[in-house]
């Protein structure tokens, strides 16, 4: 509780001197503002320029007893400057600050610059008022610039806007993987441990997107000079799958500009014609099928083969989630029936040949991924594998995406 303490009975003196002392608790113990911590004292700043702001708007504006408007002069705008406040506060006072902030300059009088390193802070800013400040390690020049949104698809442009909110790391970020779901989040980390390699959130983001408007990210990321990779699900024999995720992939690449030389090429030498990839989800060649998925990876575009993450880790490790399966307990599914609920009708004709030994895990995936979470799933599995036995069976897609991060990892 915050009062007065008059040191003099001469009123220039008592202005020159005037103190802030702080009581609390039952005894009444004064506290002097020095002997608050760092964090107390911001707020306490912050708190006293927000309250003379607003006086003096009011004194102004409607007249405020014992103040003479007519003798204010208040400055036609006035900007409050706010470095880096997740140093000293809590983010529960973060949530506070920006709001107060937000309240403050919310008449047009007031403007505010916060600069903060901090997700706890950007998760509560929109991102087109984000200014991104990125300095070049060669030239020592700090570029700024503004997250762009799309313009054209207002669908589009809420989704990323969501996204960004709800994963404001992406900011911060020495490289971003885009995933499917939550599955990534838990098996990539634990994966790149064992092969030394660190995936810390802190560094490296791995956002969770669904596959939707996965080319507004890589625009958006390209623009704030952030390096990605995209791990997508390939979901053979589901609707739409198979050579279906292909082409969306490929007419994302081209509508931010990848040249169709790289994307369309064939064998032969000649370019796949536009009018023959708008029907590329039509085809029911499967034995050409990895050939343009691998094409994709120099893209930085993945495919977890030939379904998802799910079924691809059940394949490397069938033992390990058998071993989770309590006793009496486990699959009472039949393949065909599996398949059916997992992949739809007629599904299970793409799983043949090669891919027939896949067959006999469906069961399985349906009662792992399907009737249980997906992620606490595949967290009891792999606290229970060593390093040496993760590194040595990972599926080669992970492996490859795990590959291509450390080798572009920024670390400047």
């Amino acid at each position: 509780e915050p009062r007065l303490r008059v040191i003099s009975r001469q009123f220039e003196e008592v202005v020159r001197r005037l103190g802030v002392v702080f009581q609390r608790g039952p005894a009444g113990i004064e506290r002097g503002l020095e002997s608050l911590s760092e964090g107390q004292q911001s707020l306490f700043y912050f708190a006293l320029a927000a309250a003379v702001f607003d006086l003096e708007r009011e004194a102004v504006s409607t007249g405020v007893d014992g103040f003479n408007a007519d003798a204010i002069a208040v400055p036609a705008l006035t900007v409050f400057a706010i470095e880096e406040p997740e140093n000293h506060l809590s983010p529960f006072y973060l949530a506070r600050i920006v709001n107060q902030v937000r309240s403050l300059v919310a008449e047009g009088a007031g403007q505010a610059v916060i600069t903060s390193h901090s997700p706890a802070v950007l998760s509560r800013v929109e991102p087109p008022e984000v200014r991104y400040c990125r300095c070049d390690p060669t030239t020592h020049r700090t570029s700024v610039r503004a997250i762009s949104l799309p313009e054209d698809d207002e669908d589009a442009a809420k989704f990323v806007r969501g996204a960004m909110l709800a994963y404001p790391e992406l900011y911060f970020a020495r490289f971003v993987v885009l995933v499917e779901g939550d599955s990534e989040r838990v098996v990539l980390p634990r994966l790149a441990q064992s092969i030394d390699l660190l995936i810390d959130p802190a560094f490296v983001a791995i956002v969770p997107l669904g596959g939707r408007h996965v080319q507004h990210f890589w625009r958006l990321l390209s623009g704030i000079e952030i390096p990605y990779a995209t791990l997508l699900d390939l979901d053979l024999g589901r609707d739409g799958g198979g050579f279906g995720r292909v082409k969306t992939a490929i007419e994302k690449l081209l509508e931010i500009g990848v040249d169709e030389k790289d994307l369309l090429g064939l064998s032969d030498g000649k370019l796949l014609s536009r009018v023959r990839l708008a029907k590329m989800h039509t085809w029911k060649e499967v034995e050409h099928l990895e050939g343009w998925v691998d094409s994709l990876e120099k893209h930085a575009v993945f495919f977890s083969s030939p379904l998802d993450v799910d079924l691809a880790m059940i394949a490397a490790f069938p033992d390990a989630y058998a071993k989770i399966v309590p006793q009496g307990g486990g699959p009472k599914m039949t393949i065909e029936k599996a398949a059916e609920a997992i992949l739809g009708e007629g599904g299970l004709s793409y799983y043949d040949g090669l891919r027939k030994p896949l067959r006999d895990l469906l069961p399985g995936y349906r009662y792992h991924f399907l009737t249980h979470s997906k992620p606490a799933t595949h967290l009891r599995v792999l606290v229970g594998i060593d390093d040496a036995t993760l590194k040595a069976k990972m599926p080669s897609t992970l492996r490859a995406v795990l590959k291509h991060v450390k080798k572009h990892l920024r670390r400047d």
